[in-house]
């Protein structure tokens, strides 16, 4: 994701990127475009957050300086692996009300007592949260159909969420 003139979002399999208020951000590393290694673009050049202090207020941030909906959730050590290059900011404290990482209480840039073991990352999981409700239907021939494949994704009880809408 290379750094951009004016605001954009590219979803790549190097995860999702965008610029625009605050300093860019990019997450990299995860197996969907909407997690990963939180990386900030400053002063020419990407770098990864520090995990102190890192919670879900942080993540709800980055999720929305991304334009990404879903649950945010803030991951530790490294869980999407370490970076390289430098860590760029530490002790981010937001209180999940800021439009960027830049409006939260931090340490100043390059300032920071972190190895990339550390590194912080989040999800914005849309998929997190979500409830889904069977209906009773004139296709009953389809409801295993259906009920195998939402519980891939969703969790399913086929008495308990069976519902006459």
């Amino acid at each position: 994701c290379e750094m951009p003139q004016l605001a954009w979002r590219v979803t790549t399999t190097a995860g999702t990127c965008k610029s625009g208020v605050g300093a860019p951000l990019r997450i990299v590393g995860g197996k969907e475009s909407f997690e990963g290694r939180v990386e900030v673009y400053h002063d020419g050049k990407w770098g990864t957050i520090c995990d102190d202090q890192w919670d879900d207020r942080d993540a709800e941030v980055v999720c929305r300086q991304l334009g990404l909906s879903g649950t945010p959730k803030a991951l530790s050590w490294a869980h999407y692996g370490q970076g390289s290059g430098p860590i760029l900011l530490d002790e981010v404290q937001c209180s999940g009300n800021e439009l960027s990482l830049d409006q939260c209480k931090k340490s100043d840039w390059g300032q920071q007592n972190c190895d990339h073991i550390e590194d912080a990352g989040v999800s914005c999981d849309p998929f997190t949260g979500t409830d889904v409700q069977l209906c009773q239907s004139d296709a009953v021939g389809l409801i295993p159909t259906l009920l195998s494949l939402l519980s891939r994704y969703y969790p399913v009880n086929a008495e308990s969420d069976w519902f006459q809408c």
